[in-house]
């Protein structure tokens, strides 16, 4: 489609040295865009004359050109793209992508979306989550090989940022949480597009310095170039913030405890079938020999101290389905339990309502299949915790998390009761019922509804 007077969306497009690559684009934008739109060029000062005849030809076919008196920076230039345009819908695009067919009314639907600000093209080559098709959910942050928004999201959030990001590193990241600050989501959208991959930069630094690669495999003047960006980033946002909001897949940690040298056939038989989560990898910690609150002290400060974001805890006489750690997570809870039956009879829920002396009260009974319930007390017999509750804690000067009550009450009730005097909801999810291996026998739904109807023998 050729380039229209009243658009849809401006596309505006950084061009620097690569005549190859940006003519590629350019004839892909035209063949392939099938919404009204304005291609802007924005010429970074190129001195190649092959650069000049790309773009003489693109203004002759209709397309609007900018050039600018110095290669400033990816967000000078771009912002000064922007500003040309009045379309409804702005996309920002590298000039060594070739869009695929139907890449923009995907764009355009993804970012019609409420409540979403930026939506991004997934692609063979980026350093975010754009080049990973098994990705779902909001992204941490969007890489600007092919990006979209409406303009009114562009006027909320304001231009890249030119004054701290003065070179091509790190100003998309800062730009997707400035969207996410202002109150709006990212998307990966459906849309495709190839993506050479820093084929400028590359090129720019070819010409004024000695490369080398380092073990991995890495330009090493780039890595530095990146590096520097991303100490801008981390004076701007904060080291914490960055780790926080830069992870491309959560960490966490199984941790199954064992206060014997065996373990029971049964809860080997579960582990084994243990299937991973979406978007969170999971590895395994097994701690042994140790006292119940000691074990699960031990294990949730050396978890926050390693970084994980996650913790999921499985005693040893648990069972549980195959997709437990999916189930717990897509709760996206800071903690969740499953509902469990203690060992002795009569088999009460392990799930409590405080008393009036603010200590265990009644156990909650009958609320089995309820959905996600609210909880005061719980077991950890199989649970997930979000490990920033740990930080709350500490912040808190809460030391003994699984403590602090004269051995009142157990070491998974006093965590719950520590929880609440940070402001943290304990759940229970009462559709996922975690059995608990006794003997010859499994003490879980099916056995307290026999063991009832037996008249509690």
């Amino acid at each position: 489609m050729q380039p229209s007077e009243t658009p849809l969306i401006d596309i505006v497009m950084l061009v620097h040295s690569q005549a190859t690559w940006a003519d590629l684009a350019i004839r892909a934008v035209e063949h392939h865009t099938g919404v009204p739109y304005r291609l802007i060029l924005v010429d970074q000062a190129s001195t190649k004359p092959e650069i000049a005849e790309v773009l003489a030809a693109a203004k002759a076919r209709g397309h609007t050109v900018i050039r600018m008196p110095e290669n400033r920076s990816f967000s000078n230039g771009n912002n000064a793209g922007v500003r040309m345009g009045d379309a409804k819908f702005i996309c920002i695009m590298n000039d060594d992508v070739i869009p695929a067919e139907g890449y923009m009314n995907s764009l355009i639907q993804d970012a019609s979306e409420k409540g979403v600000g930026l939506v991004g093209a997934r692609t063979n080559y980026a350093g975010g989550v754009q080049a990973d098709p098994s990705w779902k959910g909001e992204p941490p942050y969007l890489v600007f090989v092919c990006v979209a928004m409406r303009r009114e999201v562009w006027d909320v959030v304001g231009p890249l940022d030119e004054e701290n990001f003065t070179g091509f590193s790190s100003e998309d990241l800062d730009y997707s949480w400035r969207v996410q600050k202002a109150g709006y989501k990212l998307k990966v959208s459906g849309a495709y597009v190839l993506h050479a991959g820093s084929r400028s930069i590359a090129a720019n630094f070819a010409k004024n310095a000695i490369l080398t690669k380092d073990a991995a495999g890495v330009l090493t003047v780039l890595r530095d170039h990146n590096d520097k960006y991303g100490f801008v980033l981390q004076e701007k946002w904060g080291k914490d913030f960055i780790v926080e909001h830069s992870k491309i897949r959560g960490r966490g940690l199984v941790v199954t405890y064992h206060s014997e040298e065996w373990t029971r056939v049964e809860f080997m038989k579960n582990m084994i079938g243990l299937r991973r989560s979406d978007n969170v990898t999971f590895e395994y910690l097994q701690v042994s020999r140790m006292p119940i609150h000691i074990a699960r002290q031990a294990a949730v400060d050396w978890a926050v101290d390693q970084g994980f974001d996650w913790m999921v805890q499985i005693d040893d006489d648990a069972t549980f389905p195959a997709d437990v750690l999916r189930q717990l997570l897509a709760h996206q809870k800071d903690v969740v339990c499953a509902l469990a039956y203690q060992r002795k009879p009569p088999h009460l829920s392990c799930v409590f309502e405080l008393g009036e002396d603010g200590m265990l009260g009644a156990p909650m009974e009958g609320i089995e299949h309820s959905g996600l319930r609210k909880v005061d007390v719980s077991g950890f017999h199989c649970s997930i915790l979000r490990l920033s509750v740990i930080k709350k804690m500490r912040a808190a000067g809460i030391k003994q998390y699984f403590g602090g009550f004269e051995n009142k009450v157990g070491e998974d009730f006093a965590w719950c009761l520590n929880a609440k005097k940070v402001g943290v909801q304990v759940y229970c999810d009462t559709e996922l019922v975690s059995g608990h291996i006794g003997g010859a026998v499994v003490i879980d739904e099916q056995y307290k509804r026999e063991f009832t109807a037996r008249g509690g023998r």
